[in-house]
């Protein structure tokens, strides 16, 4: 899972799921993709695993998606998918995971992953990744990027009760608590 090589950003307009795509300067590659949410949980959007990423096989890893918008009051779900290439057998499903019910959230935690070994010689298969999503009424999920994060020396810090400043950051001391 070498950050130089493993890449892990797949582009909402890109899903080979879903069609069109709308433009938006502030976007990763300047479009995002939306998607019609109901209240059945549905696959919506998928993308394949690159070599890259199935080379880290085995491991785990955090799926981060940034959020151009959704109906933060309508109890929208998403469930990560792990699939065959094809999209037709599930081998591994994650928990919903309900997005925040506050506008200000754009990048968004949706849990660990499995990255299904793969990859080790020229014959393997590639894997889907999916995202299955649901609400409590008919909405709107509008995807800039999904990015699959190795977890291997990262550590997960959560803010809680203020905002962080653009161009300001956090510093994470251990050794002094």
């Amino acid at each position: 899972a070498s950050p130089s090589t493993f890449g892990g950003v797949h582009q909402g307009e890109a899903d080979t799921f879903g069609t069109g795509s709308t433009a938006l300067a502030t976007c990763s590659n300047g479009y995002y993709r939306s998607f019609s949410v109901t209240t059945t949980e549905s696959l919506k959007a998928t993308w394949l695993l690159t070599a890259a990423e199935m080379s880290a096989g085995g491991r785990w890893c955090r799926l981060v998606a940034r959020l151009v918008g959704y109906g933060n009051t309508l109890g929208v779900r998403v469930r990560p998918v792990i699939r065959d290439y094809y999209g037709l057998v599930t081998l591994w499903e994650g928990s919903q995971i309900w997005l925040p019910s506050v506008t200000q959230y754009q990048m968004v935690d949706l849990g660990s992953v499995p990255i299904p070994p793969g990859a080790y010689t020229s014959d393997y298969a590639q894997c889907t990744l999916g995202l299955e999503m649901q609400a409590g009424s008919a909405t709107t999920v509008s995807i800039d990027y999904v990015q699959i994060v190795p977890m291997d020396g990262y550590r997960h810090i959560e803010q809680v009760g203020m905002v962080i400043p653009v161009n300001d950051y956090v510093e994470f001391d251990e050794g002094e608590g």
